[in-house]
């Protein structure tokens, strides 16, 4: 599915209501993660945080942080412990304490509730994610 024309558009649902698509890339690939430094880099940030679970830092972050390191990008992180994380005050909480001060993108490292942590933390302090 081509998903390029969603991108930075309103689109109609069916619901009834237009929403607005505030994403301005889609990647998926087999070697997806290995076009993230671009990514970081054409956007211009400068200072960035990865934030991952223990199961997705094994899946993903590890090689993620291999990446950006070898592309010269600098980047905190956050680890998360994975039992018992919930989409709740607690994972906004912890995200939120540990965010490094001037951090001007998070990366969320997997899907499902890391995804809606940063997402809900980006959209509060106004940090691109």
């Amino acid at each position: 599915m081509d998903f390029s024309h969603y991108l930075n558009q309103e689109v109609h649902c069916s619901c009834g209501q237009n929403h607005l698509c505030q994403i301005d890339h889609i990647i998926i690939a087999k070697h997806a993660l290995q076009e993230v430094p671009g990514l970081v880099t054409s956007g211009g940030f400068s200072h960035i945080c990865l934030v991952a679970d223990t199961n997705t830092q094994a899946a993903a972050g590890d090689c993620l942080s291999t990446y950006l390191t070898d592309a010269g990008i600098l980047f905190s992180s956050i680890l998360l412990p994975a039992d018992g994380l919930l989409p709740d005050e607690y994972g906004i909480g912890s995200i939120i304490t540990a965010l490094p001060a001037g951090c001007d993108l998070l990366i969320a490292v997997g899907s499902g509730t890391i995804n809606d942590l940063c997402r809900f933390v980006s959209f509060k302090l106004g940090i691109p994610y």
